[in-house]
């Protein structure tokens, strides 16, 4: 018993609980990677359209350069202080409106991206800072000459080291000519990746964000020395891996924002929460196992103290007791047993004392059942004496007398030796000819039609079925009409059911009479003992179960019909 406890403990609480534990577990582990992906993605969809945004403001501003009028006749007029035609104050302050335009604003506003116009133009004034002056060396040199050939078209440099030590990249395109062609005119934005690296820091935390070209340049990263160098997926292990590719626009063709997911904060974390939560549940199991031991030792104590004291008493030593009263289930087990035994030793006594007086009764009943049997008529008398009459009415010529008395002996006969309940089809019908011959002798205008076809005649049915149908046709539609009535029994087969008609063309029913009679015929009290309509359809429930059906079709002065339906699944055959 006690053994039965911890497993029942274990079977319904433990294995379900750590079952529930593991599941719960894996769906919050689930759960939190699902929303922690999400809450990345949702990252890395800023960090990818901050950086592209603010790509586009640089573009968007070169673009502005190539269609300011101002900006290309400054670069491309003559401004000697030689030419006559030219006003050297308007050229200063031609300058300055241009520095002022673009030089202060634009380095104002843009911490970290710094531009310079070239121009090979000697009148110009030229500050070297903001507007520096092309010569021809710097036109031979690699990156400029790229600038130059390209004519408009952008043009971004690897990231390089400046003399400060900062990692710059440069953005350049010549700017558009206009009515002149003497002269060459470059922009360039010399772009800090510390522009860009304040635009990926505030979202680096647990992760690592890398800007790369089309070729995976790291252009700018969270992970600073890497900026410069090419990325290495391969060496990539632990950590996830989450790109998304910038839109197309000039120089931005094939770049990408990728950041790098550590999961061993996630996972550690996971795991530390894991383990708290079973080290809980592990306590508590231990707990319940010792709580269900030290009550299982307690009540199965008292159980088997109960079991001794019955297998005493199956060995015949009644003179026991149990001393347990408690107030709990088995307290009132072992009171109950305590009162049992009590009752039974007075039931013991009270038998005992009563034992002869049974004997006396019984021999008492025994001796009136023999006197009521010597009194009772005895059947065969009975048949003897019918058949002794009918020998004798033959005897004097009247053979309908004898005809009549031998089917009333059949009859009898039939309805006294009931050894068996079901009898062949053929059987029923020889007493329903019987019992028509009785009644033809008092009324000579009742006819009888049987169409039974021969392979139906060895189907088994309960004894006397048919006989009460005839009886109530007879004695309730056809006595009372006058004139000339036939009865017709009909017996066929469609696909597995087997259907009987009992049909008449005598007086019929009220639509009110016949409701009542099929509600007598359905009712679920206890029918009478006579065999009626009532009878024969609760024996065919009896025998065939609900899938029987007997139904009752009736009109005034057009006679009834009664059906009935059943399975020949159900149905016995006489060779069976």
């Amino acid at each position: 018993m006690r053994y039965k406890l911890l497993l029942t403990y274990l079977i319904i609480v433990l294995i379900p609980l750590v079952i529930t534990v593991i599941l719960f577990l894996q769906r919050t582990n689930t759960t939190v990677r699902e929303h922690t992906d999400k809450v990345n993605q949702i990252t890395l969809e800023q960090i990818a359209d901050n950086v592209f945004y603010n790509w586009v403001d640089l573009l968007d501003l070169t673009d502005s350069l190539q269609q300011d009028q101002e900006l290309i006749k400054y670069l491309e007029e003559n401004h000697s202080p030689a030419d006559d035609t030219v006003d050297p104050l308007i050229t200063i302050e031609q300058f300055k409106a241009i520095r002022d335009k673009y030089d202060t604003k634009w380095n104002a506003g843009y911490k970290g991206v710094k531009l310079k116009l070239y121009s090979s133009n000697p009148s110009i004034i030229r500050d070297d800072t903001f507007i520096v002056r092309m010569t021809p060396e710097l036109m031979h040199e690699e990156w400029m000459s790229d600038i130059l050939r390209l004519k408009g078209t952008y043009l971004l440099s690897e990231p390089y080291q400046g003399s400060d030590r900062e990692v710059y990249f440069r953005l350049g395109r010549t700017v558009r000519s206009g009515t002149s062609t003497i002269y060459s005119n470059a922009m360039i934005l010399e772009i800090s990746e510390s522009y860009f690296y304040g635009l990926i820091s505030r979202e680096g935390q647990n992760k690592d964000i890398y800007i790369l070209n089309d070729r995976d340049q790291v252009y700018s990263s969270t992970s600073r020395e890497s900026v410069g160098k090419l990325f290495l997926r391969e060496s990539i292990r632990e950590e996830r891996l989450v790109e998304r590719v910038l839109p197309d626009r000039g120089v931005l063709q094939g770049w990408k924002v990728a950041v790098v997911l550590p999961e061993g904060d996630i996972t550690q974390k996971m795991n530390g929460h894991i383990r708290f939560i079973l080290w809980v549940m592990g306590g508590h199991m231990l707990l319940a196992v010792a709580f269900m031991l030290v009550f299982s030792q307690t009540l199965t104590k008292r159980l088997r103290q109960l079991v001794r004291t019955m297998a005493e008493i199956r060995d015949g030593k009644l003179k026991v007791e149990i001393q347990d009263d408690s107030r709990d289930e088995i307290g009132e087990l072992s009171r109950g047993f305590r009162r049992m035994m009590e009752r039974i030793h007075s039931l013991i006594d009270e038998v005992y004392n009563a034992e002869v007086q049974v004997k006396t009764v019984d021999l008492q009943k025994k001796e009136a059942e023999l006197r009521a049997l010597q009194s009772q008529i005895n059947p065969h008398f009975l048949f003897n004496t019918l058949e002794s009459i009918r020998m004798n009415s033959y005897r004097y010529g009247d053979k309908e007398t004898s005809e009549i008395i031998g089917s009333l002996a059949k009859l009898l006969r039939g309805s006294v030796y009931w050894d068996q309940d079901l009898v062949p089809l053929r059987k029923e019908l020889d007493t329903i000819r019987e019992y028509m011959n009785i009644q033809r002798f008092r009324f000579e205008q009742i006819s009888m039609d049987l169409i039974v076809p021969e392979e139906l005649l060895s189907i088994s049915l309960p004894k006397f079925t048919l006989q009460p149908l005839v009886e109530n046709a007879i004695q309730h539609g056809m006595e009372s009409k006058l004139g000339a009535t036939c009865l017709e029994i009909a017996v066929w087969r469609e696909i597995d059911s087997l259907f009987i008609t009992v049909s008449d063309d005598g007086a019929g029913m009220e639509p009110a009479k016949l409701e009542e009679v099929i509600a007598s015929m359905r009712s679920v009290e206890e029918p009478s003992r006579s065999i009626g309509l009532r009878n024969v359809y609760q024996r065919l429930l009896t025998y065939y179960g609900e899938h029987t059906r007997m139904s009752i079709e009736s009109a005034k002065q057009k006679g009834t019909r009664i059906v009935i339906e059943i399975k020949l699944t159900d149905v016995k055959s006489e060779q069976s």
